[in-house]
């Protein structure tokens, strides 16, 4: 089963925020005229989903340049968007998912239920459970435990039955048998 990494490394920027700066003065679309298109036909071209205002501001140099607007301006340029945060993947998750947590986490693996995973050397592998699998701990149907007697013995017992070459379950029915009969159930 294939193992797919949603993200790796995403706090990693090879760009600084003036490199971003730069790529938008050296790249900003323009008209027919050779005249540059206004901020909201960018933004269409760009298919941004910040709103206009937040571009005005850190076009001016009053703002912040958020990780959206980086990933617009690396589009506008032909690269390749930012990996996405674990923040941006818990987003899309079902709110009443498990998380768990063992050590200092490096990974974090998304598990369905019918999935076994195993990690080794940093390397994360995934199968089907039944594709050989098998389970070692846990089950997914609550049994009910049957308490099991096992019936002590004195050790002059013992050696009679092994004299007599009989073994518990012939002992137990016998005594079973004649306990019944004497009561009048058999």
């Amino acid at each position: 089963m294939d193992v797919t990494t949603l993200t790796k490394n995403a706090a990693a920027d090879e760009y600084a925020d003036t490199d971003y700066r730069e790529m938008l003065e050296e790249n900003w679309p323009t008209d027919d005229s050779g005249k540059r298109i206004s901020l909201d036909k960018l933004m269409a071209r760009i298919d941004s989903s910040v709103n206009k205002a937040m571009w005005w501001k850190w076009q001016k140099g009053e703002g912040n340049l958020t990780r959206s607007m980086k990933n617009d301006l690396r589009r506008l340029v032909g690269l390749a968007e930012l990996p996405p945060t674990v923040e941006a993947i818990a987003q899309a998750l079902d709110p009443n998912i498990e998380v768990s947590q063992v050590g200092i986490p490096t990974h974090m693996v998304l598990i369905p239920d019918d999935v076994i995973v195993s990690t080794a050397g940093g390397k994360v592998t995934a199968m089907t459970v039944g594709e050989s699998v098998t389970t070692v701990t846990g089950s997914t149907t609550k049994k009910v435990r049957v308490n099991q007697h096992r019936p002590w013995i004195k050790k002059e017992y013992r050696k009679v039955m092994q004299d007599l070459g009989v073994s518990w379950e012939q002992v137990f029915e016998a005594g079973l048998q004649e306990f019944l009969r004497s009561r009048g159930k058999l």
